[in-house]
This record gives C-alpha cells, sequence and structure tokens, in this order.
C-alpha cells in the first residue's frame, strides 16, 4: 500500500521516500489536525503524517518498542505537527482557543437562567438536583481548605 504524507504541501509517499516513516493519524488528531489545515475530513480514510511533520521521540506512544522491535508506530493523542518548511503558516498544534466576550456573556445568560427546570436523581427520588444558578452560587461560596 503506498502511503502518502496528508499535510498539503508536503510530497512525502512511501514510493518516492523509502528510508522516510510514516505514521498512522489516529481519529483524535485526524479531526483537529485537518480542521487546522482545512483539509477536507473523511472519517473511513486512513490519514498518515511523515516523520517530518513530527518529533517521532516525544510524538510516538511506543517509541523505544517502535525503534528495537519494529512495531508499527503510534501516535500519542497529545502528538503535536510541525509545520517548518512546508510554507503553512498557521499553528497546527492543539489547543481549545479562548472564548470570545461575547461567547463569554452567552454563557453566563445560559447558565444563570432562573427558567431552568430541577431534574430528580434517578437513584434516590427525594434529592432534588439544584438549578444551575445555585450551583455557581455554591462554586462562589465554596471555600477550599489546605490538607495537613
Amino acid at each position: 500500500m503506498n502511503k502518502k504524507c496528508f499535510v498539503p504541501s508536503c510530497r512525502n509517499t512511501s514510493s518516492n521516500s523509502k528510508t522516510k516513516v510514516f505514521v498512522r493519524v489516529n481519529n483524535i488528531l485526524k479531526r483537529q489536525w485537518c480542521r487546522k489545515l482545512n483539509v477536507d475530513f473523511e472519517p473511513k480514510r486512513r490519514y498518515y503524517c511523515c516523520e517530518d511533520h513530527l518529533n517521532l521521540e516525544e510524538d510516538l506512544e511506543n517509541y523505544l518498542y517502535w525503534k528495537l522491535m519494529k512495531g508499527r508506530p503510534k501516535l500519542k493523542s497529545t502528538a503535536s505537527l510541525s509545520l517548518a518548511g512546508t510554507g503553512i503558516s498557521i499553528d497546527a498544534s492543539v489547543e481549545t482557543p479562548e472564548p470570545s466576550e461575547n461567547e463569554t456573556s452567552e454563557l453566563r445568560r445560559l447558565l444563570l437562567q432562573e427558567d431552568v427546570p430541577t431534574k430528580r436523581n434517578k437513584r434516590d427520588s427525594s434529592k432534588i438536583i439544584p438549578s444551575q444558578k445555585n450551583l455557581i452560587d455554591d462554586a462562589v461560596q465554596c471555600k477550599v481548605e489546605p490538607e495537613e
């Protein structure tokens, strides 16, 4: 099977770069990296990344096993994609963006709605889970004591 690096500007394949390592990208990273690189995400397609875009020692879950025993390399879920030398100028590391001020205020408004129905606990029907506003009030008033 001919493996091709999924990074858009990379031309490495297993046929034209026989000494390069190609690592299969797991489902979690596949979705995130495709979004960052503006690549169409196809859930059933296998995506491979060549060693040029990875730090194999840090990004492989089984680096020593792969290196010593020639097993199949497996990416960590925290692996980061390196785009140095590709001409792509976006940060493709997996990060959660900070919410904007509008998003933050919308979340606050939703959390503080008074008309949110209360739910009964399934184990004990006499216990009622407090509304979201009460949970926020409790969290604000909660005082954590340091352990000795």
